[in-house]
């Protein structure tokens, strides 16, 4: 058995991750003198709601080479023959040099997938490796797999507000100030080929950025018959309802994933972010 390992901006929905061989290592927020594990000591809604009303800003920390270790011990134990572990793109994080470093500790074998991107965008590909192992796939067919689906995903997000984007330093003051006056929504992608973080459209209004969202999203997809698409929302639950049937009704995609983007993430993008992530297979 192959081993399916990867961190907690992955954003998979924890009931779909119980049903198949994974383990989703948290990273931490920091706020003040205290640190959470994502998702475990920190929810979402608890993340978003402090957010919102907190003057201090969180930052994030990586999971330490122990923890990665650890868990390739436990997988060991479990009885894997190897460990694949697919991390987010090395340009947004020094995840996948961690995992690296504590690969050096164990016997068992393990083999690195950096993702290129994050949230679904990198969850389609660890539920593609997983998902082939539980079939029974060899160690290359699995990373054979995430690699294509890697390919083939696209990742869009609309960012309600610049203000996280800039006081997590990733945006220019002179940008902030100039969204913030016009009420300009970003839209962002993630080229999964090289990790980069590209600004590709900016609209004036909450409706006409997602529309905008929606519109360039499906565009962006390639040919094939089954669609995977994941809707994602950091604390607009509505409207990432109002998103999902919209997907629902217009593409009916084979897989259809709804989940809240989490604390990490959240912590860059503020609350009010949404974002489809998919492929066409």
């Amino acid at each position: 058995m192959i081993e399916i390992i990867t961190d907690s901006t992955c954003d998979i929905p924890s009931e779909i991750a119980a049903q198949i061989p994974l383990t989703v290592l948290p990273f931490l927020v920091v706020w003040g003198n205290q640190s959470y594990r994502d998702r475990l000591d920190l929810t979402p809604p608890e993340f978003y709601r402090r957010l919102r009303t907190d003057p201090r800003l969180p930052t994030t920390a990586l999971a330490g080479p122990a923890l990665f270790s650890d868990a390739y011990q436990a997988a060991q134990e479990r009885g894997a023959s190897a460990v694949v572990v697919i991390t987010i793109a090395s340009r947004l994080s020094g995840a996948s040099e961690i995992a690296r470093q504590a690969a050096a500790r164990v016997d068992i074998p393990v083999h690195i997938h950096e993702s290129g991107g994050t949230s679904m965008g990198m969850g389609w590909q660890v539920l593609a490796a997983a998902r082939a192992s539980r079939a029974g796939a060899s160690l290359a067919e699995v990373l054979a797999e995430a690699k294509r689906v890697r390919q083939r995903v696209r990742l869009f997000a609309c960012l309600d507000t610049l203000e996280y984007a800039y006081r997590g330093g990733r945006l220019s003051r002179l940008s902030w100030m100039v969204g913030l006056a016009l009420n300009i929504k970003g839209l962002i992608i993630i080229d999964h080929q090289t990790g980069a973080v590209e600004v590709v459209g900016r609209a004036h209004g909450r409706r006409r950025a997602i529309d905008q969202l929606y519109e360039r999203f499906f565009a962006s997809l390639g040919p094939g018959p089954r669609l995977n698409v994941a809707v994602l929302h950091g604390d607009a639950e509505s409207e990432g309802c109002e998103l999902l049937e919209r997907v629902r009704a217009e593409h009916n995609p084979s897989e259809l994933i709804f989940n809240t983007t989490g604390p990490i993430l959240g912590t860059h993008t503020g609350p009010g972010t949404l974002a489809l992530a998919g492929y066409a297979d």
